[in-house]
């Protein structure tokens, strides 16, 4: 029982096992193999969750036309052929209420597919800024961050900001909601991180950055373009650091709720997981012309 099991791993596996007697010669093989089953697989990097957990889960990766793409997960629609001339798409954040998602835009604007929408920053970005990220947070609202470190709150609490508190040169470059506080941290181009509401645990200031996700444990993880993965207050499992081809940089990175991994895109559309399920990837399907802005799990 336990080679059968062995010998047909890969991702997306369904094994199914009868843990009672046999009605008959009430054997119990299935029963007894499940222990070795279990050493052996956490062995080799997996974990366990409930089916309830796993429905629905996965990731979005959205491009700068506006495309949504879905991997394990719903696929309600997109912004693709619907932007303005000049606008692009910058960000896509997750409800994790709905399983549904939201699109924000370089004009400050927000689109909902199978999410609430309670309002945007069309017309009303800051002079000489921009929109850098957007977070979905468990309150069933959103937070969009421009890179004057300005908080903008949607349907879900405020704590604070950088507004004022920038140095000279540092921009926000993202936002990740925690969901054990529902606070956020934000993330700055020098590397560093404050946090709002949340626990600190620790920054990469005085590096290059690319993305920060939150995770179900209360800690974050930061993301540097050569596909190194920080950790702070939540564990690591890996990343793409030495591992990229060449040209090709880490551009954003999502946490897994259901197993505490996390995924890593690329700029190239590729995914690479981590005590995650690995569901596909844009990897070398990248429309002509666009290129990766967002990136969501679920």
């Amino acid at each position: 029982m336990l080679n059968r099991v062995l010998g047909n791993l890969k991702p997306g596996e369904i094994v199914l096992m009868h843990c009672g007697s046999h009605p008959t010669d009430h054997s119990t093989l299935d029963a007894n193999a499940l222990p070795a089953v279990i050493q052996n697989l956490q062995a080799r990097g997996y974990s366990f969750v409930t089916v309830d957990a796993l429905m629905g889960l996965g990731y979005h990766v959205l491009t700068t036309n506006g495309g949504v793409y879905n991997y394990g997960t719903p696929w309600y629609g997109s912004d693709a052929a619907k932007l303005p001339a000049g606008v692009t798409a910058t960000g896509i954040a997750a409800d994790p209420a709905t399983g549904g998602y939201w699109i924000v835009k370089s004009d400050g604007g927000v689109d909902s597919y199978n999410a609430p929408w309670r309002g945007s920053m069309r017309g009303r970005i800051p002079a000489g800024q921009a929109v850098t990220g957007i977070a979905g947070t468990q309150a069933g609202g959103y937070l969009v961050l421009t890179s004057d470190g300005r908080v903008h709150n949607y349907g879900t609490p405020w704590y604070g900001s950088d507004a004022g508190r920038l140095p000279a040169g540092v921009k926000a470059t993202g936002i990740a909601a925690d969901p054990k506080t529902g606070g956020y941290w934000i993330l700055k181009s020098d590397g560093g991180v404050d946090s709002f509401h949340a626990p600190w645990s620790g920054s990469m200031r005085g590096h290059a950055v690319t993305g920060i996700a939150g995770t179900r444990g209360g800690g974050y993880l930061v993301l540097t373009p050569d596909g190194g993965m920080h950790n702070y207050g939540t564990p690591g499992y890996g990343s793409d650091l030495g591992r990229l081809p060449a040209g090709v940089t880490a551009t954003g990175i999502a946490a897994d709720p259901a197993t505490g991994g996390y995924w890593i895109v690329k700029s190239n559309g590729g995914v690479d997981a981590f005590v995650a399920p690995w569901y596909g990837s844009l990897a070398g399907h990248v429309p002509a012309g666009q290129s990766v802005t967002g990136f969501a799990g679920e």
